[in-house]
């Protein structure tokens, strides 16, 4: 058991290990065959092992104190909290809509996977790497995302970004500037990884700590110069919105930053090679812009007319139902002969409402509530026609219907959700539905409690703040935005561990002086 309290092996494994998360999240592992064998993805659970290991080498390693009751108060309360969230979620009682089933073993497992970035902070403020070690793991865990993407982009052997069957892109980046006919969806490209948003969301996340290494870093000039090139060429090949647009303020904020660092407070060197050299590559990535995927978006404005026509046709066509049904609305939402006149109408008119139907049909089928899917087919377009407004007007009311005082303060559950197919996507609403307010304070909101903490701190020591420390503290608020803005971010493996890591990295600087720099 020698080996367990080895801590050149601890840090190697470590390493080792964020550095290849990346390889964790390509596509074969999250395949509807190998999770139905594993039961889960065989990614997280490599994952939990080997956080598992490192978390007993680190307590081996430690010595306890006083400070250490903190965390033990922690693993109590949440154990507590997981014992009533149970029996709470287990008592859900909408069943007659779909499938949405509790799961012990489900709910389980995903407050472990919420669990396991503070571990990895937890490790991270113990493990004292060295300044040549963390930019290791930045580098090559950003390099070997950015540079698949990249090199399948230009073979033609990446996945779509906006494909559930993992289809092949159509062209690649060089066909963009020449005149074509392809769309966003025939364009955007993941490389071989499962998700275009969570992968596109993790490389914004490190931009700003690519950008410091390429102002600050001395060696390894190049390998930093060609990162931060892939990277950013790898968000506009993804082509969702926050990856496409996000960077540009990234790079803005950096340039701030910098100027003021090097110029004004003159805590670092200004190298006018570095900065005029960032300065061209954000201008030339400004002009490829114009070219990228989410340029060639088919916003189809007369696929809407013809939607609105449509329905104003049908609208004359049954004038006379549609006028019986709201006058019944007036009268009674609950009375039998409404219900039935609903689900007449909204079976002749669901194909046209540009309503995803698999909402309308499965997820929540509109003969239990005909009256709820009426008043959403009765909304604007805009107001209607996405997906993700959707799901959270189907989550309110399943909300509204469950009628449990104390799901607020507990949560409805992940797996209830999951196994009904609905899952909105946005993070700190979701996590409300799911965890409720006590699991949120603590599994998601300590992200920003730990930001306010710096922010306190930034405040504080005004002239010893710096711009590694600035740096993590961005990326950070930049997954919290992520996760408020576009969602699948605060509990997606392959952004929260090196978010982890990022965390811990900021409270050495917080509780130990900044150690590590």
């Amino acid at each position: 058991m020698k080996f367990l309290k080895n801590e050149e092996l601890l840090k190697k494994i470590f390493i080792v290990f964020l550095m290849l998360q990346p390889i964790l999240d390509i596509y074969i592992l999250f395949t509807n065959e190998v999770v139905d064998f594993f039961k889960f993805s065989p990614s997280t659970i490599i994952r939990i092992f080997i956080i598992c290991l490192l978390l007993i080498m680190i307590v081996l390693s430690i010595k306890f104190n006083k400070k250490y009751l903190w965390f033990i108060v922690y693993g109590i309360v949440l154990s507590i909290y997981f014992v009533f969230h149970h029996f709470n979620a287990s008592m859900f009682k909408v069943t007659n809509v779909g499938t949405y089933n509790y799961s012990l073993t489900s709910e389980l497992f995903y407050i472990i996977r919420m669990l396991l970035p503070f571990i990895i902070a937890f490790i991270t403020y113990h493990i004292n790497l060295n300044k040549k070690q963390i930019y290791k793991i930045f580098i090559y865990f950003t390099l070997i995302i950015s540079a698949t993407i990249v090199l399948t982009n230009i073979t033609c052997l990446s996945f779509r970004s906006y494909s559930e069957n993992f289809d092949l892109i159509s062209s690649n980046f060089f066909n963009w500037f020449f005149p074509n006919n392809y769309t966003n969806v025939d364009l955007s490209s993941k490389g071989i990884f499962n998700s275009a948003n969570q992968i596109g969301s993790i490389l914004s996340i490190l931009l700003p700590i690519t950008i410091y290494y390429f102002f600050t870093m001395k060696d390894n000039k190049k390998l930093t110069s060609i990162t931060l090139i892939f990277q950013t060429l790898s968000v506009l090949m993804i082509g969702t919105r926050i990856s496409s647009y996000s960077w540009i303020l990234i790079y803005m904020v950096m340039f701030i930053l910098y100027i003021y660092y090097s110029l004004i407070v003159k805590k670092i060197k200004f190298v006018k090679n570095d900065f005029y050299s960032l300065l061209i590559i954000f201008l030339l990535f400004l002009f490829v812009l114009k070219f990228a995927p989410i340029n060639t978006r088919k916003y189809a404005s007369d696929y809407m007319d013809s939607i609105v026509s449509n329905e104003e046709k049908i609208k004359v066509q049954e004038k006379d139902l549609k006028l019986k049904i709201d006058n019944l609305l007036k009268e009674d939402e609950n009375g039998e002969e409404l219900k039935e006149l609903l689900k007449k109408y909204i079976s002749i008119n669901y194909e046209v409402s540009s309503i995803n139907k698999e909402y309308i049909l499965d997820i929540y089928n509109y003969k239990a509530d005909p009256v709820f899917w009426y008043k959403i087919m009765e909304l604007p377009y805009q107001e209607r026609c996405e997906s993700r407004q959707i799901e959270e007007f189907v989550t309110a009311r399943l909300y509204e219907i469950n009628n449990n005082s104390k799901d607020k303060f507990l949560g409805m559950g992940f797996s209830t959700f999951r196994n009904g197919n609905l899952y909105l996507e946005q993070d700190f609403k979701v996590h409300f539905y799911t965890l409720g307010i006590i699991g949120s304070l603590l599994l998601v909101y300590p992200y920003i409690i730990i930001l306010l903490m710096a922010a306190i701190y930034l405040i504080k020591n005004f002239k010893k703040n710096n711009l590694k420390f600035l740096s993590y503290c961005f990326s950070i608020s930049l997954m919290v935005i992520f996760g408020y803005l576009a969602g699948s971010v605060l509990d997606q493996l392959i952004i929260t561990l090196i978010c982890g890591f990022i965390v811990g990295l900021i409270c050495i600087n917080l509780f130990s002086g900044g150690k590590n720099d």
